[in-house]
């Protein structure tokens, strides 16, 4: 893990903010990142916490500005862990709108990287497409 983040930020960072565990395995360390699910109550807390974005000059909304640092990890995260507990997801999406075209390329990239995630992205993916608040295609 350490190899993977050099220079970008260290494996410690992920652990306080909660993405990933420290384990231990034979003689080494080991990391495990947390799944959707495990993170979605400490989730809820971060984007509820957040005031109502507002619309810039141009029409687009911001993305919620929240206390402490956010990862672009946790509004994937927290989409799928709604997703996966049966949440609606549509107010999420329109709060995230800001952020749609990289909620979409990650998305898309999680599902060719995670077959076990496909069905929970799908879902995501086509909720984006289906208003035209969604849609950047």
């Amino acid at each position: 893990m350490h190899k993977a983040t050099r220079g970008i930020l260290e494996p410690d960072s992920l652990i306080k903010a909660g993405i990933m565990i420290r384990g231990r395995a034979g003689r080494g360390r080991s990391y495990e990142v947390k799944q959707p699910l495990e993170r979605f109550v400490s989730l809820l807390e971060k984007f509820k916490e957040t005031t109502t974005s507002q619309e810039t000059l141009f029409g687009e909304i911001e993305p919620p500005k929240m206390e402490g640092k956010t990862y672009f990890i946790d509004y994937v995260h927290f989409l799928m862990a709604l997703i996966e507990g049966g949440e609606n997801v549509v107010p999420w999406l329109e709060r995230f709108r800001g952020e749609t075209p990289r909620l979409r390329a990650a998305c898309e990239y999680l599902m060719a990287r995670n077959k076990g995630f496909s069905t929970t992205l799908k879902k995501i993916l086509d909720l984006m497409d289906v208003g035209p608040l969604f849609s950047t295609r």
